[in-house]
């Protein structure tokens, strides 16, 4: 394994065992779930810290919407959207507003490949 490969493993371990601990917390604890709920989010950016920073140099590079931007704004809203289920179910939940969103623009708006065919001669 490279260097990067095992300091990305270390930090899964690490937010494994934070987890775990949280999930411990919160069977012993049940009266504190909002507190529970913030400690979750511990483990989420120890993963996730070096996408923010990845992020972070792009947007002063002026790489305004690459993968890394992107992939930290989910990172960021995924949590504060609130719904049970973990991760993969707020993933869907902001994919289908997104979706909404999309269903919402009018048709006379879209470009379709066809317009792009039309205007420069290549398909």
């Amino acid at each position: 394994m490279t260097k990067k490969q095992e300091k990305a493993l270390k930090k899964i371990i690490i937010s494994a065992i934070v987890f775990l601990a949280v999930m411990i917390a919160r069977l012993s604890f049940p009266t504190w779930e909002n507190y529970i709920e913030l400690l979750l989010l511990i483990p989420y950016y120890i993963v996730g810290i070096d996408v923010l920073k990845a992020a972070w140099k792009g947007l002063c590079n002026r790489e305004v919407f690459d993968e890394n931007f992107l992939m930290a704004v989910a990172t960021i809203t995924i949590p504060a959207l609130g719904t049970s289920g973990g991760p993969y179910y707020r993933w869907e939940d902001l994919r289908e507003y997104l979706l909404g969103l999309v269903a919402a623009i009018p048709e006379d708006n879209l470009v379709t490949d066809r317009d792009k065919t039309e205007k420069t001669g290549v398909s």
